[in-house]
């Protein structure tokens, strides 16, 4: 994918996506009074915790998906990969997602 497309992929499905939190609360992004844009950010873990990079945002004023020209997606949608049902079509399109907190 190039940049442009990974931005219009971002943008056209984050209006259908529900997450459900470990709670079971569900959440999603709303263009409501107070929200005006949300932040991506790549996660990496390290030897002292995980480390936040921003590496885009979305307005929700404009709808519009800005990324970062540093940023590089190391995205591999083979379905050979174990867990890559999690992101098949058929699966992935239903517009529920579910978040999962690592137990420590």
């Amino acid at each position: 994918y190039s940049a442009t497309n990974h931005r219009s992929v971002i943008r056209d499905n984050l209006a259908g996506v529900t997450f459900t939190d470990p709670v079971g609360k569900d959440f999603m992004f709303v263009n409501r009074s107070g929200v005006a844009s949300y932040r991506f950010y790549s996660i990496d873990s390290g030897i002292s915790g995980y480390s936040y990079k921003q590496i885009g945002s979305y307005n929700m004023t404009t709808a519009t998906v800005s990324l970062s020209n540093a940023y590089s997606s190391t995205w591999n949608s083979d379905c050979s990969r174990p867990d890559s049902c999690a992101e098949c079509p058929l699966v992935r399109d239903r517009g529920l997602r579910y978040v999962f907190q690592k137990s420590t």
